[in-house]
């Protein structure tokens, strides 16, 4: 008779990895970061109030982060363009085109 080996312990992050995944056995590339234990116990309070793993919390805060970027590049090339009376007239020329077709506001 072969022996029985008692089940190990699951975690509750475990457990919501695991259902999210639906294969418990192919666990998804991770690496490991390190934060301070203020952040990291603020990502727990996070994860167990939204129900949502640690690695969603970071991914969607980075993903934030990356817009957030991309919208500051954005307005200081606007800011920049504005300086030129030229670039800028340009600007609004091909903005109008998309907004107003071919037609003239005037």
């Amino acid at each position: 008779m072969a022996k029985k080996i008692a089940p190990q312990p699951v975690t509750a992050v475990k457990k919501r990895a695991t259902a999210r995944s639906g294969n418990a056995k192919i666990p998804p590339k991770t690496t490991t970061i390190r934060v301070d234990a203020g952040t990291h116990a603020a990502l727990m309070k996070m994860s167990v109030e939204t129900d949502r793993s640690i690695i969603d919390l970071i991914r969607d805060a980075v993903g934030a982060m990356s817009r957030q970027r991309g919208r500051e590049i954005a307005a200081r090339q606007l800011m920049d363009m504005r300086k030129d009376p030229k670039e800028w007239e340009s600007f609004e020329r091909e903005t109008d085109l998309f907004s107003y077709g071919f037609f003239s506001r005037e």
